[in-house]
């Protein structure tokens, strides 16, 4: 009996679940769908099915619609991209536009609300919409506007501004943004009085190809296509072609292509009256840029070439070996700690050591010779210094330092040309040797105080 009942209690639990989720739930999210629709000026609006919109009011006319791929385009008044992002908030806005308050009926007189000559009216195709917006209320916090030709309605004015815009905010404003940038081969750039240059990359090294054949520094040529990468279009203008052309022709033209068969494109910029104007290839369209992008091709040829006879991040070193005129010193990371001979450095040695690094990164040369005679002419057959880098990744680098008279040279290990640095370059191997305090074992080690 007691089973019997058991299974009794079970299935009038298992009814009552069955009520709950077949009758009393559907009817809460119907509800709760209502609720969210209540005030809707466009209840049944469907943005996924939208294949087209237009604006046109007193800032003018712009018409955008989405292509078989999905990709929006303006076709109207220019052949442009579209701004994907601002049509897809454009169309949020419209979906979940709220009105309050009913104030005239259909077949009012219009001119009063200021929608006889609507500031804007915003049109959908394939999820069909026609929103006019008027003049503010009285209380200046919300304006009139009638949905698909039904009464005078009044909405927040903040849920309208998205649609008080300028026909060119429907542009797109991104300059290269297609650009299969981690496949990018070569940057030319060429001036009215300038050699071209060129850079090729291969792997990630660059060199320059013209008008000298050098090593470029990878991070100058890094930060010259950057230039491009994150330059975004300011404002389009309205010029004459020809006095466009005239101008352009005047400026910088940058060339960029990418491995993977896609035709090169090509940026050419020009300063007008403090403005830069630019176009592209692939675009109809003329437009400004910041001055800081120009800027950033004003270059020479020596200013991108390598300086530096070795390439070192700190942060991203393992390994670090120095040979010294009776010494030598290893060092290894382990635990985010440099350590020499798996003991704790020293207070001094540590600092005398991230300075030593830092010096090898931010150290650049005065002048490269390209083509350097016997190493005994630098000091170099007998070195004063010798390092050994090895990155997080393994990449081991190396190279070699001494004076010569009042110069101080170096060179990358193996064939290359050679860098006269600064004089002091060589200042922060000899401090490795000058540490107050020996390297100690952890387990000699003071032990830590709280807190520390």
């Amino acid at each position: 009996m007691r089973f019997k009942a058991t299974w009794i209690v079970v299935a009038v639990f298992a009814a009552l679940l069955a009520y709950l989720y077949f009758v009393e739930n559907p009817k809460e999210r119907a509800k709760q769908e209502a609720k969210e629709k209540e005030g809707l000026l466009f209840p049944g609006f469907d943005t996924a099915k939208v294949t087209e919109i237009s604006l046109e009011g007193t800032r003018g006319k712009v018409r955008a619609k989405k292509g078989d791929d999905g990709v929006w385009v303006v076709a109207e008044p220019w052949d442009d991209r579209a701004d994907a992002g601002r049509i897809n908030n454009l169309l949020s806005d419209l979906k979940a536009l709220k009105t309050f308050k009913e104030v005239a009926s259909s077949d009012a007189d219009l001119k009063a609300f200021g929608l006889e000559t609507p500031e804007v009216t915003v049109k959908t195709a394939g999820s069909d919409a026609v929103l006019q917006v008027g003049s503010d209320n009285p209380a200046g916090d919300a304006r009139y506007v009638r949905g698909s030709g039904g009464p005078v309605q009044v909405a927040k004015a903040p849920g309208l501004t998205s649609f008080l815009t300028e026909p060119s905010d429907l542009r797109n404003k991104d300059l290269l943004a297609e650009l299969p940038w981690g496949r990018v081969v070569s940057i030319e750039t060429r001036g009215p009085q300038q050699e071209a240059i060129r850079l090729a990359k291969s792997g990630d090294a660059w060199t320059i190809e013209a008008p000298i054949q050098a090593e470029a520094d990878p991070e100058a040529a890094q930060r010259l296509a950057d230039k491009l990468r994150y330059a975004r279009i300011q404002a389009f203008l309205k010029e004459d072609e020809q006095k466009a052309e005239e101008k352009l022709a005047q400026g910088v033209s940058v060339t960029l292509a990418a491995q993977g068969g896609e035709a090169p494109v090509t940026v050419r910029l020009a300063e007008v009256d403090g403005a830069v104007w630019a176009d592209r290839t692939g675009r109809k369209a003329l437009f400004t840029l910041s001055k800081d992008v120009l800027d950033g091709f004003r270059v020479a040829a020596d200013d991108l070439r390598r300086k530096k006879p070795i390439l070192a991040k700190p942060w991203k070193l393992d390994r670090v070996e120095v040979t010294l005129p009776g010494a030598k010193l290893a060092y290894e990371k382990a635990g985010g700690a440099w350590r020499r001979g798996g003991n704790a450095l020293s207070d001094s040695e540590s600092r005398a050591l991230q300075d030593f690094l830092r010096d090898l990164e931010t150290g650049k040369a005065d002048r490269v010779i390209d083509k350097p005679g016997p190493d005994s002419e630098y000091g170099l057959d007998k070195p004063e210094i010798a390092v050994t880098i090895t990155d997080t990744e393994g990449k081991e680098q190396g190279m070699v330092a001494s004076r010569k008279g009042e110069e101080a040279f170096a060179r990358s290990t193996g064939p290359g040309p050679v860098y006269g640095m600064p004089s002091g370059y060589l200042k922060g191997a000899e401090a490795l040797l000058k540490g107050d305090e020996p390297a100690k074992p952890e387990s000699e080690a003071p032990p830590k105080k709280p807190g520390e």
